[in-house]
């Protein structure tokens, strides 16, 4: 009965899991030369994505924040969101993830928004060299 309880539990978190990662938008991170970045152990935590646009691939093309997507640009929506977001966890990360084609400048307004939301605890991701 225990060993039935067990495998429950191992199947239950590897599906949850496993649509956690489906859920994520599809982009590709940049890889820096010399990163010293370690995984967050945070449960707390909240994925702002940009993906770049199919057709202007320097261009942000969509927003997605946690599980809504946004109006690119809409720097007072996504300040919004994480400010309620802070409001119910004080503790809640943000996991900026961005597309490695994006220009800086496009990217820059959104990491400034993040920043200026209040939230204290801001991780950007990218893909560590092998």
């Amino acid at each position: 009965a225990m060993m039935d309880l067990v495998l429950n539990l191992v199947t239950f978190f590897v599906m949850v899991c496993n649509f956690a990662a489906a859920s994520l938008p599809a982009l590709t991170p940049p890889q820096p030369d010399k990163s010293l970045a370690k995984p967050s152990e945070a449960e707390d935590k909240i994925f702002v994505s940009l993906v770049s646009d199919p057709l202007d691939a320097w261009r942000v093309g969509r927003v997605v924040v946690g599980q809504d997507e946004i109006t690119p640009g809409d720097m007072g929506r996504l300040t919004e969101m994480l400010q309620r977001e802070v409001a119910i966890s004080p503790i809640v990360e943000i996991h900026m993830r961005a597309d490695r084609a994006l220009k800086f400048e496009e990217v820059e307004p959104y990491m400034l928004a993040v920043a200026g939301s209040g939230v204290k605890d801001i991780h950007y991701i990218a893909v560590p060299q092998d």
